[in-house]
């Protein structure tokens, strides 16, 4: 067996995922509700998330937008939208009212001072 096919079928925890990236496992935890659409990691037979590769590339993208751009959710949602990365929504352009808690605890994504991105 190929060692790039063992790395893609690991799973890593919320725990590991959140020591790798740098994201509170609550912050994680709340991008999973704001962008169930987007990140949604599998779960285990006990319930317990787990990260594949491709959720991994996600919480890392979204990090980027959220976190070190500090795009608001829907600023970094239409970003995503206008990559190809998630399907556009329906009235997608919205109102620009700010976002309140763009990025949930700890001040990880820049809630109440992202870019709109609209």
């Amino acid at each position: 067996m190929r060692l790039d096919r063992i790395f893609r079928d690991l799973f890593l925890t919320i725990d590991q995922v959140s020591q790798a990236a740098g994201i509170e496992k609550s912050v994680l935890r709340y991008w999973e509700r704001v962008f169930g659409d987007y990140l949604r990691p599998s779960r285990s037979g006990g319930n317990q998330r787990q990260y594949s590769q491709d959720d991994i590339r996600k919480v890392i993208r979204l990090r980027q937008l959220l976190v070190e751009e500090m795009y608001t959710a829907r600023g970094a949602r239409r970003r995503l939208e206008l990559a190809g990365e998630l399907p556009i929504a329906e009235g997608a352009c919205g109102s620009d009212a700010p976002s309140s808690g763009a990025g949930g605890a700890g001040g990880a994504g820049g809630a109440g001072r992202g870019r709109d991105g609209a």
